[in-house]
């Protein structure tokens, strides 16, 4: 059996910032560089659907390494497993910022991928290592990183984007370098955790015993539903708004910002009452919001065309009823998981991951000419939640 490898990493604060910071990583390694994407197709003079492979292989790395990632987390503890990680991520970062062809980014992204699968793995596993003494603890938690970790997605396509409009898309990946060298300088400094019991657990039977929770399984599918929705939005939306509806690089960038903000308002002040609810219901409700919007910003195009403010209204809504389901899978897929916390952590990450590629990937080839087939793509996740969650509580 697998002890847990502390209650506290230094004190509460310290987790929360260092959750924090390895959440603000992951997201800025996927949202600061997808202003330039139009540039990266012109710069390269490829097609679209090339240049967007680059946010569907940076997951598909990702998910290609959780499940070592995590076996390693357990056997031999999470600061070794996050500096590997972050240095692959780092060489990998300054390769990217060198290519000279889109072969080239896609590979050096698909590496980028495999070293911040460590980060996606370990952060969890930490968090449910130190904030496991009840599901409230864990959801308020989990909030309250969330609700920090919201704020990097309007700020990085914002920094990403100055850094398009002044230096050029190279420097974004320069700029992953830095942070990367700055995140492993975090580890070695601050996190300084009990040492893991070993566990002679081989890496076979450790996914055999978490795979047989169907509970787990099945929430670990509705997270990468909703995964789904807000890395399809990612990928589609600066074509959508800055080549379609003519929307400059800043423009597009204060654009996201909003639609982000509101959300991460939400969950501030909601936070408390939400984490002590049943994460089912939420998980319902909130997939229901998103549904439902989502039909009328299809229904929008055929009733007043496109109109700019009807569209970032309706997918600010229909984001922010996306934001909850983060804390509301995580919490209901660990219900049940005692020890394995790694491996556990990995197969949810590489099912939530796996999902988002796998979308993401179909997503590239689809071209969205109006905010119906816009509405039809981040509809779709949150109807599948629905459909998921009835069967769930009904069993």
């Amino acid at each position: 059996m697998l002890n847990y490898q502390t209650n506290k990493i230094s004190s509460d604060k310290t987790i929360i910032f260092l959750l924090c910071f390895f959440g603000l990583m992951s997201q800025l390694a996927i949202d600061s560089f997808t202003p330039s994407l139009p540039y990266i197709t012109k710069y390269f003079n490829t097609v679209e659907s090339v240049t967007k492979l680059t946010v569907g292989l940076y997951f598909f790395g990702m998910a290609c390494s959780m499940l070592i990632f995590g076996h390693l987390s357990d056997r031999y503890g999470r600061k070794r497993s996050l500096i590997i990680g972050y240095i692959i991520f780092f060489v990998a970062s300054i390769f990217c910022s060198i290519s000279q062809s889109p072969i080239q980014l896609l590979f050096f992204r698909f590496l980028q991928g495999i070293g911040m699968s460590c980060s996606f793995v370990s952060y969890r596993a930490i968090m449910k290592d130190a904030f496991d003494n009840d599901s409230q603890s864990l959801a308020n938690a989990n909030l309250i990183v969330s609700s920090i970790v919201l704020f990097v997605p309007p700020l990085s396509p914002l920094i990403g984007g100055l850094v398009q409009q002044f230096v050029g898309w190279r420097s974004n990946f320069t700029l992953h370098a830095v942070l990367a060298i700055v995140t492993i300088y975090l580890i070695f400094q601050y996190l300084h955790l009990k040492p893991l019991v070993n566990t002679k657990s081989r890496w076979l039977e450790s996914y055999k015993k978490v795979l047989s929770n169907k509970s787990f399984i099945l929430n670990s599918v509705c997270s990468g539903l909703a995964s789904s929705l807000m890395f399809s939005f990612v990928e589609v939306s600066p074509y959508f708004f800055q080549v379609k509806m003519g929307f400059s690089t800043i423009g597009y960038s204060l654009t996201s910002a909003t639609m982000i903000v509101v959300p991460v308002i939400f969950i501030l002040l909601l936070k408390n009452r939400v984490s002590k609810m049943d994460m089912d219901k939420v998980m319902l409700y909130c997939a229901s919001i998103s549904v439902f919007f989502s039909m009328l910003l299809i229904l929008s195009y055929f009733i007043v065309g496109i109109s700019p403010f009807i569209i970032i209204l309706l997918c600010t809504i229909i984001i922010t009823g996306n934001a909850f389901q983060y804390t509301a899978t995580y919490v209901a897929a660990y219900r049940g998981v005692d020890d394995q916390v790694g491996a556990s952590s990995a197969l949810f990450c590489f099912i939530k991951i796996l999902m988002a590629a796998a979308f993401s990937l179909v997503v590239s080839y689809v071209y969205v000419k109006n905010q119906a087939s816009l509405g039809l793509i981040i509809g779709l996740p949150p109807l599948a939640i629905i459909i998921l969650k009835i069967i769930d509580v009904r069993n």
